[in-house]
Protein backbone atom coordinates (compact mmCIF):
# COMPACT_ATOMS: atom_id res chain seq x y z
CA UNK A 1 0.00 0.00 0.00
CA UNK A 2 2.11 3.17 -1.60
CA UNK A 3 1.23 6.77 -1.70
CA UNK A 4 -0.45 9.51 0.04
CA UNK A 5 -3.85 8.15 2.81
CA UNK A 6 -7.08 9.21 0.84
CA UNK A 7 -10.47 10.18 2.87
CA UNK A 8 -12.97 7.90 2.49
CA UNK A 9 -14.66 11.34 1.13
CA UNK A 10 -12.67 11.94 -1.77
CA UNK A 11 -15.00 10.30 -4.65
CA UNK A 12 -17.68 13.27 -3.56
CA UNK A 13 -15.33 15.76 -4.91
CA UNK A 14 -15.78 14.86 -8.33
CA UNK A 15 -18.73 16.83 -9.35
CA UNK A 16 -20.94 13.77 -11.84
CA UNK A 17 -19.95 11.43 -8.98
CA UNK A 18 -21.31 13.68 -6.20
CA UNK A 19 -24.52 14.72 -8.78
CA UNK A 20 -25.21 10.44 -9.00
CA UNK A 21 -24.59 9.98 -5.30
CA UNK A 22 -27.13 12.49 -4.24
CA UNK A 23 -29.79 11.39 -6.86
CA UNK A 24 -29.26 8.16 -5.91
CA UNK A 25 -30.01 9.24 -2.07
CA UNK A 26 -33.10 11.16 -3.04
CA UNK A 27 -34.44 7.91 -4.98
CA UNK A 28 -33.82 5.27 -2.05
CA UNK A 29 -35.62 7.72 0.15
CA UNK A 30 -38.56 7.73 -1.59
CA UNK A 31 -38.72 4.09 -2.18
CA UNK A 32 -38.09 3.73 1.55
CA UNK A 33 -41.06 6.12 2.11
CA UNK A 34 -43.24 4.07 -0.39
CA UNK A 35 -43.03 0.98 0.96
CA UNK A 36 -43.54 2.03 4.59
CA UNK A 37 -46.53 4.13 3.21
CA UNK A 38 -47.89 0.74 1.65
CA UNK A 39 -47.52 -0.97 4.89
CA UNK A 40 -48.79 1.37 7.15
CA UNK A 41 -51.90 1.46 4.67
CA UNK A 42 -51.81 -2.36 5.02
CA UNK A 43 -51.38 -2.99 8.73
CA UNK A 44 -55.45 -1.00 9.14
CA UNK A 45 -56.59 -3.80 6.86
CA UNK A 46 -57.99 -6.18 8.98
CA UNK A 47 -56.13 -9.93 7.84
CA UNK A 48 -54.10 -7.71 6.04
CA UNK A 49 -50.37 -9.52 7.34
CA UNK A 50 -49.45 -11.28 4.23
CA UNK A 51 -49.67 -8.48 2.73
CA UNK A 52 -47.47 -6.46 4.29
CA UNK A 53 -44.86 -9.87 3.66
CA UNK A 54 -46.21 -9.64 -0.06
CA UNK A 55 -45.19 -5.72 -0.38
CA UNK A 56 -41.93 -6.62 1.81
CA UNK A 57 -40.72 -9.34 -1.12
CA UNK A 58 -42.51 -7.55 -3.97
CA UNK A 59 -39.54 -4.66 -2.95
CA UNK A 60 -36.68 -6.83 -2.18
CA UNK A 61 -37.01 -9.97 -4.31
CA UNK A 62 -35.64 -7.77 -7.22
CA UNK A 63 -32.69 -6.31 -5.87
CA UNK A 64 -31.67 -9.88 -4.84
CA UNK A 65 -32.34 -11.79 -8.27
CA UNK A 66 -30.86 -8.86 -10.41
CA UNK A 67 -27.66 -8.09 -7.62
CA UNK A 68 -26.18 -11.28 -7.93
CA UNK A 69 -26.16 -11.76 -12.10
CA UNK A 70 -24.77 -7.53 -11.65
CA UNK A 71 -22.03 -8.55 -10.03
CA UNK A 72 -20.26 -10.87 -12.34
CA UNK A 73 -18.71 -8.68 -15.23
CA UNK A 74 -16.28 -9.58 -18.08
CA UNK A 75 -14.01 -6.79 -17.12
CA UNK A 76 -13.40 -8.29 -13.46
CA UNK A 77 -12.97 -11.68 -14.39
CA UNK A 78 -10.16 -10.53 -16.70
CA UNK A 79 -8.20 -8.19 -14.56
CA UNK A 80 -8.04 -11.36 -12.26
CA UNK A 81 -5.52 -12.72 -14.81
Amino acid sequence: MSGPARSAWAPLRVPTFRALWIAMLVSNSGTWMQTVGAQWLLVSIPGADILVALVQTATTLPVLLLALPAGRSPISSTAAT
